[in-house]
């Protein structure tokens, strides 16, 4: 079982995602991966630098989009530790928020879900692997409960 020092730590990796995605931060987006990280299915191959490429084309590509000012939201955190606790495995919700263009409406275009693993390097939590679903996710995806 996590600290609650490790607990906010994986906690504020979302957040700060999330942060990074929205306004156009792709070096720092990336840097929440480890080095080898992948994010599913846009990078396979994954590194941090694919990563960091894929960010800056998608923010690159907004200009051509309806909406605009994305924000992303992550909620029903659910994670549980590998028995070294330096590893651990996730899962939570996406809902992304646009506004459009042409209305001013604020939409929800983006609802998912999250499998990830994560990876405790040099003292800070990291995305090893994320997987993106816009599918719900099958029951086995929920980490089991700590304790």
């Amino acid at each position: 079982m996590l600290g609650a020092e490790d607990e906010f730590a994986i906690r504020e990796l979302y957040a700060r995602y999330n942060a990074c995605v929205d306004t156009g931060a792709y070096d720092e987006w990336a840097a929440c991966f480890t080095e080898d990280g992948i994010f599913s299915p846009a990078v396979e191959s994954g590194g941090r630098a694919a990563i960091a490429a894929l960010g800056k084309a998608r923010y690159e590509a907004r200009a051509s989009q309806p909406w605009e000012q994305p924000q992303h939201w992550n909620a029903n955190l659910l994670f549980a530790t590998e028995s070294n606790a330096r590893e651990a495995a996730a899962i939570c919700y996406i809902a992304r928020m646009v506004k459009m263009k042409a209305s001013g409406e604020v939409v929800v275009n983006v609802l998912g879900m999250y499998r990830d693993r994560l990876a405790k390097v040099d003292g800070r939590w990291l995305f090893r692997s994320r997987t993106v679903s816009f599918d719900t996710l099958p029951p086995e995806a929920i980490p089991p409960r700590a304790g």
